[in-house]
This record gives C-alpha cells, sequence and structure tokens, in this order.
C-alpha cells in the first residue's frame, strides 16, 4: 500500500543525510551533507532552525532526554541542549572521520565510532573520562546502546558485530556472518537497531533480510524478508510500540511489518531513503533521502479506524511514568485480529511490558487495560497473558530457539534433495561476492548502482598475468579460473538463454574469448568445470556439455541421476556428482562419476558418494596431480583411492579438522580450496563465519593427520603418533603408486615412491622397538609383515635379538626373502 503522495521538505544538499526525534516527540532532527542541523517543531509548517557548527559533512546524530549530538566527518563532535540549541559543546575530536554515535539510556555517555580502529565512550559530565575499546583492527560503522542499559552493540566494517558490557565495557559477544561487511561511508546499514523493550534486536543480514535477535540465546528469533527486487538495505527502525519494524531499500522504497504475523502491512515507494525514524507514540513515520529531501508519512501503518491526536497526548503524558511499556490500539486489534493461535510466535515478536514481572499480579491488580489515563495503564488481556507465558517459559529449561540456518539445513536433509556447491562461490556480501578462489586467485564481482555487474580477475602472482575487470550485462553467476583464462555461466532469463563464456587473460590472437547460448528454451547452467583441456557444463535440463578450450564441443549426453550438485575437471578428466535419491533415513543420497573424455572411458559410474551422517558435501574437486577429494559438512577431508579400477574407489579421510590441536583453542572453521604437495589449502574463518570476507583473504595450509589414533601433539614418538605416521605414508603411497602410468615412472616419482616406503618403515621400526620393551610378541611379527624393504625386515630381527626374543627373530627370518 503505497498511500497518497507525500509532501517533500528539502533539508539539506545532495548527500548522506540522518534523522532523530526528540524522546518526547516535540522535535524532528536532521543532518545532511551542507553542514547543517535542521531542527524541526514537529506538527508545524514554519521553517526551521538552522545551525551551521560542523567544518565538514555531518554523518550522525543521537539524541538523550535533554541534549542531542552530532558527529561530522571534520573528526568532531557536539553536543546541543535541545531548548538552546544555538549553544553548543564539544565532546570529544578524533584524528579521522566521525561515522557514528550513540548515547547510553541515562544520557551519561556517548559512545563514538569513526574510520579509527578503536570505539570511544565519552562522559557527557566528565569530558576526561574516555575509555576506548578496539574490537578489531579494522574501522566500526555503527554503534548503539540496548534500552535495558545492558550491551554496546559495535558494527564493524569487517562485517562481524560486537556486543559489550554497557557498565564494565567487557567483550560479552561477537557475532559473524551476520550483518554486512560494509564501508564506513557506505549508505548501507549495518547497525543493530534495539527493540524499545523486550531486549531483542533488529540488523539487516548479509541474506538481504531483516534478523530479528535474542540476546538471550543470540540467535535469530525470526527473519523477514522483503519483497522482489528489493535490495540493499539503507535503514532500520521500530515503531515506538515495537509491533512493527521498518526497513528502507536503495532503490525500492521502504517496507513495514508486522512482527506478529511476519507479514508486510505497509509499503511506500520512495528511492534513495536512507534514514528512517518513528515519531513517538504517533502513527508517524519520518525518512530522508540522499538527495536531502524529508518526507513525513502519517498512518505510516493502516488502521480501520483513526487514531485522534487526543490518544497520541495521553499517552505522552504517561510516558514519563511509564515508560517501559508498549500500547496497542483497539483499531489495530480489530484490523490484524487475535494473535491466540501461535502464542510462540508472539512471544518472539517481543510482546511485554518491558521488563516488568508479571508473574504474581491478576487483572484486577491492573486495572482497566484500555484505561489510558488511568495510572494502571497496561495493554490488554492477550498482553497480560503473554507476559505470564514469557516468565513462566524463562523459568524452565528449554531448547534455544533454533537459528535460520540450522532450520533450513533440517529441511535440506529431509527433501531428500542436495543443494548445488559451488566451489569457491559465496551468497552476496552487501553488493559484492566471491564467484571463485583457487590457487590461481580470485574472480569477485560487484554490484554497480546503474543496474549492471563489474566483474574483477586478481591473481596471486602478478609476475605472470596482471589483474582486470571488466562490466557484467549477463550478471554470471558461477566462474572459473585457472592459468590461461576465466570460465563464467549465466542463467536463462525472460529475456535471454543460458550463456557460457570464455575470457583469456591474455587475448594474443584477438579472437580467443568467446561465449555460447544453450540452445534449449529455459536451459541454465547448475555447475561448471574447467581444466587445461576441456571445459563442462551441466545443466537444468539433465545435459553435461564437454567442450574444449576454444568453445568446440567434444561430447554431449544426459545424466542418469539428477539434479546435479557439483563438478570438477583436471586435464581430460571429469568427476560429476548428482543427487541418486534418498538413503534410508531420508536425507539425500549423492552419486558420482569420473569418465576421461579422451578415452571415452568411465572408472566410475554413479558410485556412492560418503557423506557423513546428516552431513552435507561442501567441496569436491582435484589435486594438483590429479585425484578426486571431498570436504563435507563435519570438517573432514577425504581421498578417493583406487578410483582408476571400476568398483574398487574408497573415500578414506585424510584430515579432520576438528581434531587439529590449534581448533581446541580457537573458534574457527576452514573454506576449502584444493590439495596441493599433500596438503590442504584453505581459508581460516574465524568465530560463526561460514563465508570468506573482503578484502581478499589469506590461505592456509595444513599436512594431512590420518584419524586413525588420539595424537597428542607433544608426543610426536609416540605409539598413536607412529601408528598415524605410518598410516598417512601408507595412503600417500598408495596415491603415489596408482598415479604412475605403467612402464613410465621417472627419476622424481622414483624418489617420491622410495622416500615414502622409508618413511613407513621408519615408522614400524620405531613400534618394533617399543613392542619388543613390552614383549607383546604378536604385534611384533605383525609390524614386522608391515615392512616395504628386505633391509628394514633385518634391522627388526637385529631388534628381537637385542632384546634377546630369539623366538621372535627366528619367525622374523622366515620372512626374508630367499637368497
Amino acid at each position: 500500500m503505497a498511500g497518497n503522495r507525500l509532501v517533500p521538505r528539502y533539508a539539506h544538499t545532495d548527500g548522506l543525510t540522518r534523522l532523530a526525534y526528540t524522546l518526547d516527540g516535540t522535535y524532528l532532527l536532521t543532518v545532511g551533507s551542507n553542514l547543517v542541523i535542521r531542527k524541526f517543531q514537529v506538527g508545524s509548517d514554519e521553517e526551521p532552525e538552522s545551525i551551521d557548527n560542523h567544518q565538514d559533512p555531518i554523518t550522525g546524530i543521537a539524541v538523550s532526554k535533554t541534549h542531542f549530538c552530532t558527529c561530522s566527518e571534520d573528526a568532531t563532535i557536539c553536543v546541543y541542549p535541545i531548548n538552546n540549541s544555538s549553544e553548543h559543546t564539544l565532546l570529544a575530536r578524533t584524528t579521522l572521520p566521525v561515522r557514528d554515535i550513540a548515547y547510553s539510556t541515562d544520557g551519561n555517555w556517548v559512545a563514538i565510532s569513526s574510520d579509527e580502529t578503536a570505539v570511544k565512550l565519552v562522559n557527557t559530565k566528565e569530558l576526561t573520562q574516555i575509555h576506548s575499546l578496539r574490537p578489531s583492527k579494522t574501522s566500526n560503522k555503527h554503534v548503539s546502546f540496548s534500552p535495558n542499559e545492558k550491551f554496546l552493540a559495535i558494527s564493524s566494517c569487517n562485517g562481524i558485530l560486537y556486543f559489550y558490557d554497557a557498565q564494565s565495557r567487557n567483550l560479552v559477544k561477537f557475532l559473524t556472518n551476520t550483518i554486512l561487511s560494509v564501508e564506513g561511508d557506505s549508505d548501507l546499514t549495518s547497525k543493530a537497531i534495539w527493540h524499545p523493550f523486550d531486549g531483542t534486536f533488529a540488523v539487516a543480514d548479509s541474506e538481504n533480510q531483516v534478523s530479528v535477535i535474542s540476546t538471550d540465546d543470540w540467535l535469530a528469533l525470526y527473519k523477514l524478508s522483503p519483497k522482489e527486487n528489493y535490495s540493499s538495505i539503507t535503514d532500520v527502525a521500530w515503531s515506538s510500540n515495537g509491533r512493527f519494524l521498518a526497513a528502507s531499500f536503495r532503490d525500492s522504497g521502504i517496507l513495514i511489518w508486522d512482527t506478529y504475523s511476519k507479514e508486510i502491512v505497509s509499503e511506500h515507494h520512495y528511492q534513495n531513503v536512507v534514514s528512517l525514524a518513528w515519531q513517538p507514540f504517533a502513527n508517524v513515520l519520518s525518512f530522508t533521502t540522499n538527495q536531502g529531501v524529508l518526507y513525513n508519512c502519517p498512518e505510516a501503518i493502516p488502521l480501520s479506524e483513526t487514531i485522534t491526536d487526543a490518544d497520541f497526548q495521553n499517552r505522552n503524558q504517561l510516558k514519563n511514568g511509564h515508560k517501559k511499556r508498549i500500547f496497542l490500539d483497539e483499531a489495530e486489534e480489530n484490523l490484524y485480529g487475535s494473535q491466540n493461535t501461535n502464542d510462540d510466535a508472539a512471544l518472539a515478536g517481543g510482546i511485554t511490558n518491558g521488563e516488568e514481572d508479571f508473574g504474581d499480579l491478576n487483572e484486577d491488580a491492573l486495572g482497566d487495560p484500555f484505561d489510558l489515563d488511568g495510572d494502571n495503564y497496561i495493554v490488554d488481556d492477550r498482553e497480560l497473558e503473554l507476559a505470564k507465558k514469557r516468565k513462566a517459559r524463562s523459568t524452565r529449561d528449554q531448547q534455544p530457539v533454533t537459528a535460520d540456518d540450522a532450520t533450513k539445513k533440517r529441511r535440506l536433509l529431509h527433501s531428500a534433495v542436495h543443494k548445488p556447491v559451488y566451489a569457491g562461490s559465496t551468497p552476496w556480501q552487501g553488493n559484492r561476492r566471491y564467484l571463485c578462489l583457487n590457487l590461481v586467485g580470485f574472480i569477485w564481482t560487484v554490484q554497480q548502482d546503474d543496474g549492471h555487474n563489474t566483474i574483477t580477475v586478481e591473481f596471486h602472482d602478478e609476475t605472470n598475468h596482471r589483474r582486470y575487470h571488466f562490466p557484467d550485462d549477463q550478471k554470471f553467476e558461477t566462474a572459473c579460473l585457472d592459468e590461461e583464462g576465466a570460465l563464467f555461466s549465466a542463467p536463462a532469463t525472460e529475456q535471454s538463454p543460458g550463456v557460457i563464456y570464455y575470457k583469456p587473460h591474455v587475448d594474443w590472437s584477438r579472437r580467443s574469448e568467446w561465449a555460447l547460448m544453450l540452445p534449449m528454451e529455459d536451459e541454465s547452467p547448475v555447475s561448471i568445470t574447467l581444466s587445461s583441456n576441456v571445459i563442462v557444463v551441466c545443466t537444468t535440463s539433465g545435459y553435461v556439455r564437454i567442450y574444449s578450450r576454444t568453445g568446440f564441443p567434444i561430447s554431449m549426453y544426459r545424466s542418469k541421476q539428477l539434479p546435479f550438485v557439483a563438478c570438477s575437471a583436471f586435464q581430460d578428466l571429469v568427476m560429476i556428482v548428482a543427487n541418486g535419491g534418498p538413503a534410508a533415513d531420508g536425507t539425500p543420497q549423492l552419486v558420482y562419476t569420473i569418465e576421461d573424455t579422451s578415452k571415452n572411458y568411465v572408472y566410475q559410474s554413479n558410485d556412492g558418494l560418503a557423506l557423513p551422517p546428516n552431513g552435507e558435501l561442501q567441496s569436491i574437486f582435484f589435486s594438483d596431480v590429479g585425484d578426486p577429494y571431498m570436504f563435507d559438512s563435519n570438517g573432514i577431508l577425504l581421498v578417493l583411492l583406487h578410483w582408476r579400477t571400476p568398483g574398487q574407489a574408497k573415500w578414506t579421510p585424510v584430515l579432520d579438522t576438528n581434531e587439529m590441536e590449534r581448533r581446541k583453542s580457537r573458534q574457527e572453521s576452514y573454506w576449502p580450496v584444493t590439495v596441493a604437495d599433500n596438503q590442504f589449502h584453505c581459508i581460516l574463518l574465524k568465530g560463526n563465519a561460514r563465508y570468506p570476507y573482503f578484502p581478499r583473504p589469506m590461505f592456509t595450509e595444513f599436512p594431512f593427520r590420518i584419524p586413525c589414533t588420539v595424537v597428542t601433539p607433544d608426543a610426536p614418538t609416540s605409539v598413536p603418533a607412529l601408528e598415524e605416521l605410518q598410516l598417512r605414508n601408507a595412503i600417500l603411497l598408495t596415491i603415489t603408486e596408482e598415479g604412475i602410468k605403467k612402464g613410465d615412472v621417472n627419476e622424481e616419482q622414483q624418489l617420491q615412491v622410495t622416500r615414502l616406503e622409508a618413511n613407513i618403515d621408519k615408522a614400524l621400526l620405531q613400534l618394533i622397538q617399543k613392542a619388543c620393551l613390552e614383549e607383546k610378541l604378536e604385534r611384533i611379527l605383525d609390524l614386522t609383515k608391515a615392512l616395504r624393504r628386505t633391509p628394514s625386515i633385518l634391522a627388526a630381527q637385529k631388534i628381537a635379538l637385542h632384546h634377546s626374543l630369539t623366538q621372535v627373530a627366528e619367525k622374523i627370518g622366515t620372512l626374508l626373502p630367499a637368497a
């Protein structure tokens, strides 16, 4: 519902604007890039008061009961009395531009975020009392105090939301993968917007939704999804009664949700909105644009009955004695109906009367719930009942509220269809996302204001290739990268078919880049891969299309198993993963096929992919020498042994990241990249982060460690460590030997085989030594049989004789080859 056209008020010049109401709703204050503060009298059409004090654009404003303060790119923060705005005090000064400020609930402290890495807390009564908080090594975009005076939220430009105890100033919690990673001067928001009463807060999350999160367990109570084509959230604001939530979108307008029903109840089509503010105790939403225009929207929430000014005046008179309350109107109840069908959902929306305890009160003690003039103002019977249920709920043990990601995961597991996996690709983080991450370099795309994207290709080693970028009108969604070129794909739309585009890094012939359109209507690429010899495209039509690097079609067939999940290639080898139907427990079961396109030979056909119970595939790829690897959602890396022999392939774990020693002292996870030089290359994700960050992340390598025994890091010669060492080398030896073509062994490969055999025997001889000390005779023989070389068997016999185990030495002698 768009409503009538609003009357614009031109408050500032083009640029970032901010606005805020005084707590009593008497004045509306706006600031902008023209260095001026505008002070509007609410309900008056007279020209606003102008206050000119800053030397650079004003970037933020905050209000307390008696004062308001502003911050600016001139690195100053000034405080003004509300009733005498001509006077001002310089509260603090920073070395870099200030981006946001916030008053504590009691008005005694002001939090300051700037392009510096520290957030400053300045006492408004004693300006020499200053505290510095350093949540990260990056600058910070937003700060906000919770109304219950418990927390200070800091939105860092690195995409992490930090929470400090407002009293002790100790770090309490940090949330990753919740807010956007945005620059300090961006018009996008990552601010924690606190509910007026119940201790929850709302944020514009990384999925372009508004998440409402509880500070009880730091999990999302619910998420509010915008309409299609609404993206890039610039601000979020709670209504003064805490029931409605408004969000502005850069190019689409404003949406308002009813947090009871989680439905959109109002829509306002005004573009370039950057700041929102609800008038206290009134159904009025004010907002400003980046053209400096102010709009006041009366009846922002459509009601079946008009609320009179007298009603709001009565509420205004009650605010000092009952500041922790919600007002709900009978007209609103008539419009939206009773919510008693879902009390838990209503509770999740924060329907309480502040922090007051209703556990021992009854309805009579509270008086008339609709008596706005009485001293015992409360909302209604329904509010009372919900408050009682909330108290009872908080006093008993309960399962924590499930996060939205966990809910999606459960739905996925029980849908028996595994989602596609795009190696090296991430979701949108603000206006950018990675399309590819590997050992060659990075590809990322950025949304531009005029509707197209810009793609950048960057390399780790710029001695061979320099980074380049180009405009992307096709809106490519997946990409692959190697030393020679980059491959991109875009899905089919109503206007165009699916597109495959190959771009070499150096176009020496000036005609090497090419693009092709998929011939079938509505056929889109699901998964693509690029190797030194071939290009593979798996589509929504079930086709596997294989091309040469010049775009010449080599092969095409329809897969027996659908839908596709992932594909990977190495030289002429192609591995394709697809859904194979539900497993016995109802979870998705994946199958894979490996074929050699040059020989038209299939090594493995629709063999099962070894996922863990209730687990998912996170990545699948070929190593630098052409062996298949997979990384699952449990953090385990596995290699496919014996894959060249049909029916003999086995997925063997080579690293469990959960058992790494560093994992026990750090909260981190690992984004898989590839395997090279028998090491796992990945990106470290700190905290609860799920995707690589901007700017470009650093890669880390971890050696293999077989999860066969419990290994103590400080005991490298212990029995478990030696057992793991010999098994790891045995697996590496198998991989190496199977990769050597018959009759084609070079000197380097022969040295590698010899070295691995020596490592295996060395570990076994140490184990034999320990077994001799404990006189474990059968174990000595068992270990000796695993030795690879004759000199090692002779060494084992000498060890047995050294320990006077002559009988064992004789048996070892029978294992020696005949002379």
